[in-house]
């Protein structure tokens, strides 16, 4: 009996799908890793205030100023030594907050455009967008099928 009620109670529940983490982006090496970063090259166009500094079959890196809360993006195509014909493309971006923080810290604040940088809860506390839903992004768009 007590089988019976366990089952039944198990059938009643849906599977729970989990999410994986963003991370790096797995593919094999010709077409497949070739789309994925042509796509990567697409998103970094799109999403970059910046300007591309490197783009490279192995890196794709815009400029980097150090006194904005604008990212700036460095991604890596690279080879898996573990995986025979597979490759990894890698996401990395950053900002300065501390340096705009520092710079809001040193020059008077004046008008609406300092209540989000500076005060009791300030609100421009890391890159905008934060990089973590970037990286999200980025992940979902690369791997997404192919728009035809």
């Amino acid at each position: 009996m007590f089988l019976a009620a366990t089952l039944a109670a198990c059938a009643d529940r849906r599977a729970v799908v989990a999410e994986a983490e963003p991370g790096a982006i797995l593919c094999r090496q010709g077409a497949d890793c070739d789309a994925k970063w042509a796509r990567a090259r697409e998103w970094v166009t799109a999403h970059s205030r910046w300007k591309l500094r490197e783009d490279t079959a192995a890196v794709i890196a815009t400029e980097s100023p150090v006194d904005s809360l604008s990212p700036a993006f460095t991604i890596r195509r690279l080879a898996r030594p573990e995986q025979p014909h597979g490759e990894a493309i890698v996401f990395a971006a950053g900002c300065s907050p501390e340096r705009v923080q520092a710079f809001v810290d040193h020059v008077p604040r004046r008008g609406a455009r300092w209540r989000k940088v500076a005060g009791p809860a300030p609100k421009h506390t890391e890159c905008e967008p934060p990089v973590d839903r970037l990286e999200a992004d980025f992940v979902h768009f690369v791997t997404a099928p192919a728009a035809r």
